[in-house]
């Protein structure tokens, strides 16, 4: 009897702590306390803000980034008024030295003139995209007008002719952005110019003179060549860098070289020397002369 009723009891205390154990809440791992639910809200926040933070810089580093582009383009805009500009003070301290009865250094004041009086399209560029065109008023305050007759007649009746391009074909969208040209394309445009404005070479007329027509020529075969090859290079980057290197086109630019080269030294007069400001000049005026007809090439 005594051994039935410990059995009993053994019996009801099992069942009285299951009943009990059934009773307590889940484990910290099963079931998540009110504070640390409150700290799960307050990630998912912090998350969501810095996702909108990211976004925010994201925004201005893609609007840094353009502003960084913008002076790039501004800086390869003024470069080559920065040479030219340059290159004419240099020369202005040579002729002091002159007139100190020093001997100025050729070179540099060759590369004065030369920087002066030959075509160069990326300053001429420059000058009309910055506003130093638009009105004859020499100072920096002409940019700020919006533009003027007067910058349309240096665009249509010199800008145009001189280099045989018009001005809008070389201008792109961006701010600041003129179109790339090969390095040969940019010098047959600044040699074209050069023989416009001194020996009345037209690159859409027909010369008398021997030598402006067969650079007018040589001209127009490079242009053909320069469509040949868009044909095989589409990427404007590749058929620039072919047109620089192409054996064809090579010889012809050469050639067109040596004409320049010809007409100067025949017709050389016509290109003006410091000589006629500085009468008194104690540099022999035949120096500087082919200082810049060597220079012109």
């Amino acid at each position: 009897m005594s051994t039935q009723r410990s059995s009993a009891r053994v019996s009801q205390k099992r069942k009285a702590e299951s009943e009990l154990k059934s009773r307590q809440p889940l484990s910290p791992a099963l079931e998540s306390p009110p504070q640390k639910r409150a700290k799960n809200i307050s990630k998912d926040a912090i998350i969501k803000q810095l996702r909108t933070d990211l976004a925010k810089l994201d925004k201005v580093n893609k609007t840094l980034a353009a502003d960084v582009e913008d002076l790039k383009d501004m800086i390869q805009l003024q470069e080559p008024l920065v040479h030219i500009g340059v290159a004419i003070r240099r020369r202005w301290y040579e002729i002091v030295r002159e007139k100190r009865h020093e001997r100025a250094v050729p070179e540099i004041v060759g590369a004065g003139e030369l920087a002066a009086y030959k075509g160069n399209l990326r300053a001429d560029m420059a000058m009309f995209k910055l506003g130093y065109m638009k009105s004859a008023d020499p100072t920096p305050a002409s940019i700020l007008l919006e533009g003027s007759p007067f910058e349309a007649k240096y665009k249509n009746e010199y800008f145009n002719n001189l280099y045989a391009y018009a001005f809008n074909h070389l201008v792109l969208p961006s701010k600041h952005g003129v179109r790339n040209f090969s390095r040969k394309m940019l010098e047959i445009c600044d040699m074209s110019a050069t023989l416009a404005a001194y020996y009345q070479y037209s690159a859409t007329k027909e010369s008398a003179d021997a030598g402006l027509e067969k650079f007018r020529r040589l001209g127009i075969e490079c242009a053909e060549e320069d469509k040949r090859l868009a044909g095989l290079f589409p990427i404007p980057a590749d058929r620039y860098s072919a047109f620089d290197s192409w054996p064809t086109v090579d010889e012809k630019f050469r050639e067109m070289k040596k004409v320049v080269e010809e007409v100067i030294l025949r017709l050389g007069e016509s290109v003006p020397s410091h000589t006629s400001w500085f009468p008194s000049s104690a540099v022999d005026a035949a120096v500087y002369g082919s200082s810049v007809r060597s220079r012109f090439l």
